[in-house]
This record gives structure tokens, C-alpha cells and sequence, in this order.
């Protein structure tokens, strides 16, 4: 019981910690000159019903500079002809490329940093949604010259209950990796909203040596620049660099997607980012044990109950600031189902990484 007491304490206090050194503000990454030159590179994949949306939102971004690479990914559906008679009709800064030969996001994004006619890159994802100045305020902090990798925040949304329960539980994602990125330990990063030097992605070799995972084109390639450039990678917590995506709309994709986000932790080198995982593991079991010790064991003791309140409290809090930051609200009712759910299915994808098979668009991938 004392361990289990002394363990989430300690996790209290990190989150308490946390909480103190949240900020919205990044005065000193919001540029105010004109933003470099950007290349934004999109990789899809049967996307034909997201893809206008995108579309539409990158016509109305401010930045001065840009381009967007399409990279098809083998699609079968309508969505690179569609994008094809688009960028042909609008010829403008739009283009379209394809894989041949090779298959898979990376692959995607090394042929579009390849085509890239500008230093600066950004990805982004098929199915997002993002404000007009996101371009403009994302490249901004490599005006500092030591920048070589900016971290941006990414926001699910949706309507249902699994989905708001979903968006609440990822908000501790942003909010974590803006704290440990301010501190110079990064480990956690996002394809749907990242950017770097097109020459830091080359420094490190792209992709090399961590192509075993359809994932990782984000935290992997991140362990790698943060390696080579150990103050080269910041986080812009701006709300203007805020991109949303559509939580999975039931347990099927979201099983799938978190399957996939889990098969790249098997590539994570670093001691941090190794600590960090068994720490989630050890916080999420430790979570459990409190209603299950009274039965096996016919006791327990009340002031672990306290500290099991005292996270709730601790955790609401952290993550209530996060998302007012962005203007998302966080009802109580649906923290506390995530609070209740999450420790199940985080030890279950922890566990099932290792062992179970999961698809994504229309692929299979093996542990």
C-alpha cells in the first residue's frame, strides 16, 4: 500500500508541477516579421471525403510564402483524381505527387520533403481542420535560428460521448508535451501538426532506422532531431497553431489507431521516453489497485482513497487549463468516465502492442 501511495504522489506532484508551468503565451515564438518560405506536405491515403475540407482551409491561410505537396499513397478511392482536376484547374501553389513503388507515411513524406521547393516543412494530416494564420504562426519561431523542429498542438473533437470522453484524455497529451518540451525533454510529438528544417530532416537521415513501424513519422523523427540539436526543438502552444481532428467514432478505430500509436513505443531508445511509458504503466496500475485491494485483501487504507481524489483533482485541473487555452470546455461528468476508463485501456494497449495485429487504411501490420 505504501508504494502504491508513494507512486501517485509523485505523479501528483509532477502534474501539479505542470499545472504551475502551463502557459499559452509564447511571445517569443510568435514571430512578427514575415515567416520564412513553407512547404507543407500532406500524405493521404482514401481521404476523398476529408479532402475538400482541407482544401479549403488551406486557400484561406495568410502565409505570404507557401506550397502544398499532396503525396498519394496508393489511394483506391476518388480522392487523388479529385485532387488532380483540382490542382490542374486551380493552378496555383497546390500539387500533386504519388508513391510508385513504395508504400506507407514515411515513404510519403520523404518523397514530399524530397519535392519541396522551400527550407521550412510542415505536415499535416488529410483529415484536419485548422485557422487561417496556422501556417503562418507555425513557421514563425524558425526566425530564431536555432530552431530546428516545432511541436504544435492537436485537438480531437466529436459529438458522441466515446468521442468528447476521447478529446479530454488527449488533452493531457498537449498539455505534457508543451511542459517536458519547455523543460528540454521532448519525447512526445504529433504528425498532424509538426514542422522542421528541411535540412535537420536530412542532417538525421529522415526515416532511416525507424521504418519498422507505420507510425513514429513524428515522435521517432523528433528523438532523432532532439538528439542531434538538444535546444533545437520548441512547442507553440499559440491557439492560432491549434489543428482539431475527428476523434475515432467507436471502439473498432479507436482499438486500430491506438494499436498503431503504441507500435512505435517498441522503437523509443531514449531513457526518457522509456521512463515515461513504464511510468504511465506503474501510475495506471497503481490507480487500479485502490477499489480492487478491498477485495482481495479485505482491507485497505482510507487515506488511499485521498490520494486517489487528490489525482482526480490534480488531473482535472491540468487539463481544464489546457483546453481553456483553446477554448474547449471540459465538462466534469465526462473527466471523470475518462478518469474511470482510461487506466483499463491504457494498460490493454500497452499490453497488446507487443502481440496483436492492427490495420490501418486498409493495411495490416504485424507486432
Amino acid at each position: 500500500m505504501l508504494a502504491i501511495g508513494l507512486i501517485l504522489t509523485t505523479y501528483i506532484l509532477l502534474v501539479l508541477l505542470a499545472l504551475k508551468n502551463w502557459s499559452k503565451v509564447d511571445a517569443k515564438y510568435s514571430g512578427g516579421s514575415k515567416p520564412p518560405a513553407t512547404s507543407l506536405i500532406v500524405p493521404f491515403r482514401n481521404e476523398v471525403a476529408n479532402l475538400p475540407h482541407l482544401v479549403k482551409c488551406l486557400e484561406q491561410q495568410s502565409h505570404p510564402d507557401f506550397e502544398v505537396i499532396f503525396v498519394n499513397d496508393h489511394s483506391t478511392d476518388a480522392g487523388a483524381e479529385w485532387l488532380n482536376n483540382y490542382c490542374a484547374a486551380e493552378n496555383s501553389v497546390f500539387r500533386l505527387i504519388h508513391l510508385h513503388e513504395q508504400t506507407g507515411k514515411k515513404a510519403a513524406i520523404e518523397k514530399g520533403v524530397e519535392a519541396a521547393k522551400n527550407e521550412i516543412v510542415v505536415t499535416t494530416d488529410a483529415d484536419c481542420s485548422m485557422s487561417s494564420n496556422w501556417l503562418k504562426t507555425v513557421a514563425a519561431p524558425f526566425g530564431l535560428g536555432q530552431v530546428q523542429m516545432v511541436l504544435g498542438p492537436v485537438m480531437l473533437t466529436g459529438e458522441c460521448l466515446w468521442q468528447k470522453m476521447q478529446s479530454i484524455e488527449f488533452s493531457a497529451l498537449i498539455g505534457a508535451t508543451k511542459v517536458m518540451t519547455d523543460y528540454g525533454k521532448p519525447s512526445m510529438a504529433n504528425g498532424a501538426n509538426l514542422a522542421y528544417r528541411k535540412a535537420a530532416f536530412n542532417e538525421v537521415g529522415g526515416f532511416d532506422n525507424i521504418n519498422t513501424t507505420p507510425s513514429g513519422d513524428d515522435e521517432l523523427l523528433l528523438q532523432k532531431v532532439q538528439m542531434k540539436h538538444p535546444k533545437g526543438v520548441v512547442f507553440c502552444a499559440l491557439p492560432e497553431v491549434l489543428v482539431t481532428t475527428a476523434a475515432a467514432p467507436n471502439w473498432q478505430v479507436f482499438r486500430e489507431q491506438r494499436l498503431r500509436w503504441a507500435s512505435k513505443w517498441k522503437e523509443n531508445k531514449r531513457k526518457n521516453t522509456i521512463v515515461a511509458a513504464l511510468g504511465i504503466v506503474l501510475v495506471q496500475c497503481a490507480t487500479l489497485s485502490i477499489p480492487i485491494l478491498p477485495v482481495l485483501t479485505n482491507s485497505t487504507s482510507s487515506w488511499l482513497w485521498g490520494v486517489l481524489l487528490a489525482k482526480l483533482l490534480a488531473e482535472f485541473l491540468f487539463i481544464r487549463k489546457v483546453r481553456k487555452a483553446y477554448a474547449f470546455k471540459t465538462p466534469f461528468p465526462y473527466f471523470l468516465l475518462c478518469f474511470i476508463v482510461y487506466p483499463f485501456y491504457a494498460i490493454y494497449f500497452g499490453l497488446a502492442a507487443n502481440f496483436r495485429k492492427f490495420e490501418w487504411k486498409g493495411r495490416t501490420y504485424s507486432p
